[in-house]
């Protein structure tokens, strides 16, 4: 089925909190046709970043496709694209990748500090340290809820409580964080 839409295709990245749109991009906009090449377009920012070069032209682009396992966005377009030295009603053509990795993003880590019978603990401290040695703490809400935000992704931590009147039976663990944690929950005996 040919393609006879002349509309853009693209593929969106989502790395750091931020959007990126992969997409071809003709010397005159996005249309995907002609001379052009594929372009970045970074969603928060506003700026464009050509990342792949198609001077010879890509023709009457359908739609693209990406493979991080081989490095490569793949295109399918109809008629000519000299940049593929390819002809005909449907073609099939591909380009080397470079993709925005995984950054370490902030995530948060929370959750609740209890007496044995549920109860919150107000003014606990909870402590969190990194690999590095470096600290930060809050202390519960009235009841027994805590949250560190800003803490990076991908990372190893121990997270330790302490409170006044209170013994625990297990006042530090040691986690990795991936994504929100809202669940790191000490209990006092």
């Amino acid at each position: 089925m040919p393609c006879e839409n002349w509309a853009t295709w693209g593929v969106a990245e989502f790395t750091g909190g931020s959007v990126k749109l992969v997409y071809a991009a003709t010397q005159n906009g996005f249309l995907g046709f002609g001379p052009g090449g594929i372009s970045r377009y970074d969603v928060a920012t506003g700026s464009i970043t050509p990342v792949a070069d198609f001077s010879a032209g890509l023709s009457d682009m359908c739609s693209i496709t990406v493979d991080p396992s081989n490095n490569r966005w793949y295109f399918h377009f109809e008629g000519f694209a000299g940049v593929f030295g390819a002809g005909g009603d449907e073609s099939v053509g591909f380009a080397d990748a470079t993709f925005l990795g995984p950054s370490a993003a902030a995530t948060t880590v929370g959750g609740r500090v209890t007496t044995p019978k549920g109860a919150g603990i107000a003014s606990a401290r909870v402590t969190i340290t990194d690999q590095n040695g470096r600290t930060r703490s809050a202390l519960t809400n009235a009841l027994g809820y805590y949250r560190l935000s800003e803490v990076t992704a991908g990372a190893s931590y121990t997270i330790a409580v302490s409170a006044k009147r209170y013994f625990f039976a297990e006042p530090a663990r040691f986690i990795t964080v991936n994504d929100e944690s809202l669940d790191v929950n000490f209990q006092s005996q």
